[in-house]
């Protein structure tokens, strides 16, 4: 009880805080925490691409934009950054990219399988990930997700969130006594890393929409995922860390959803995502594409 008004008192100033520092996505419309500038975010994207770029160049790995790779991937990459900016106009909030330097980058590593992009708008896929991926739908699908964390502002966010929740933790431990190392776990497995986890399901979704307004076909993203799931286990069927207890608290310790409900929610997300690639005029187009090809 004695702990009472300090509680009220922090639950009051997180409240007032979250209030003040918080801002609406423009690409979903949800409420978050956001305690950086886009330039102070872009700033810090910048600074890691550039680092990047060095440590890539110094082992000769970064491939020249004119390899096919590079051409391969500016091709997709560009129609997704198009459908992006696209969506968020019709939304009303056509200059909310404004100051995004999008580039492309590939590092030719074959056995890594990976992507991602920076709040700066610098794209980066490794050849491992080109050569399974063989198909621009599913790599759209790939891409189109890095690129709705940029236009979601996940990485500002998460910041944003990592600094609150490691202050109220910090206040809250020093009121019950509790060690820091038992305050840090349960901060992480209780708060940041399901977090996470609702960060990338929400990249997953608009990732959908971007790749089926950019005329890339819907019904490849669930494909593109129970793919990367294969190759994650080593070529093997299995989803989401495993079954059994051990998938279940291999998933609860990840910062990525199980792959199976990822899969799931890309099916669910399919009428949606058509009702856009139909709207986009993208059946014609492609009809289109294959009589102007020889």
């Amino acid at each position: 009880a004695r702990y009472a008004p300090y509680g009220a008192l922090a639950a009051a100033l997180v409240g007032g805080g979250y209030l003040a520092c918080s801002e609406v996505s423009q690409m979903t419309g949800r409420r978050r925490l956001m305690l950086l500038s886009r330039a102070q975010e872009r700033a810090l994207g910048e600074a890691t691409f550039r680092q990047m770029l060095r440590q890539a160049g110094a082992r000769n790995r970064l491939l020249p934009t004119g390899h096919a790779a590079s051409r391969r991937l500016q091709g997709v990459a560009k129609r997704v950054v198009r459908a992006a900016s696209d969506l968020l106009g019709e939304a009303g909030h056509s200059g909310a990219l404004d100051g995004v330097k999008w580039s492309f980058a590939v590092v030719d590593e074959p056995s890594t399988v990976n992507a991602f992009a920076l709040p700066s708008g610098a794209v980066v896929v490794y050849t491992g990930l080109l050569q399974r991926f063989p198909g621009d739908a599913e790599l759209a699908t790939i891409v189109a997700h890095e690129v709705a964390h940029v236009t979601c502002r996940h990485a500002a966010e998460k910041i944003s969130y990592h600094s609150c929740i490691s202050l109220v933790i910090s206040l809250a431990a020093g009121m019950l006594n509790v060690g820091p190392g038992l305050a840090h776990t349960f901060s992480q497995l209780a708060l940041e890393l399901p977090f996470s986890r609702e960060c990338e399901l929400e990249a997953d979704a608009v990732g959908l929409r971007i790749m089926s307004r950019a005329c890339f076909e819907p019904s490849a993203a669930p494909r593109a995922m129970a793919r990367l799931d294969q190759l994650a286990h080593g070529g093997g069927s299995g989803g989401g860390g495993g079954g059994g207890v051990a998938g279940a608290v291999s998933s609860y310790l990840s910062t990525h959803p199980p792959s199976q409900a990822r899969v799931k929610a890309l099916h669910d997300g399919q009428t949606g995502a058509l009702e856009l690639y139909e709207g986009a005029g993208c059946s014609q187009r492609r009809q289109g594409w294959r009589m102007s090809m020889p």
